[in-house]
């Protein structure tokens, strides 16, 4: 069994995981040689630059999980296109999201059942960081 398989993110791959106190942070890329152009739906393979994103996910043995995702930037070869740069996405990570799909919904669950004091106890007990 793979280990990206135990994230249920089928394009993400695990480069790197490393254990640093209370913390397991995994090194993570997304596995795919080219991206679509969100304002025109070009694909585009020539890569611009790159950025490090980082994302919580559930913890792990009581461990809080930190992905930090290597997200790369391409350019739109659209002549006609008014974007030149993008982002590379998946949809298990929302663009600008701090944590994965799973964390989002089981939050919503919580803050759904519960009052906001057993909510934000929950989700302490949890590991599951909300706010900074």
């Amino acid at each position: 069994m793979r280990l990206n398989s135990f994230f249920g993110i089928p394009k993400l791959k695990i480069n790197h995981v490393e254990h640093k106190r209370e913390t397991v942070l995994i090194l993570a890329s997304i596995v795919s040689n080219r991206s679509r152009c969100p304002d025109c739906g070009e694909f585009s393979s020539c890569i611009h630059d790159y950025y490090y994103r980082s994302i919580n996910d559930l913890p792990v043995f009581q461990n809080t999980t930190i992905i930090k995702l290597r997200t790369r930037k391409f350019r739109c070869k659209n002549a006609v296109c008014n974007r030149k740069v993008f982002s590379e996405q998946i949809p298990e990570i929302y663009k600008y999201a701090r944590r994965t799909t799973r964390v989002a919904k089981l939050l919503d669950n919580i803050s759904i059942e519960l009052t906001g004091k057993q909510g934000s106890l929950l989700s302490s007990l949890l590991m599951l960081k909300v706010s900074i």
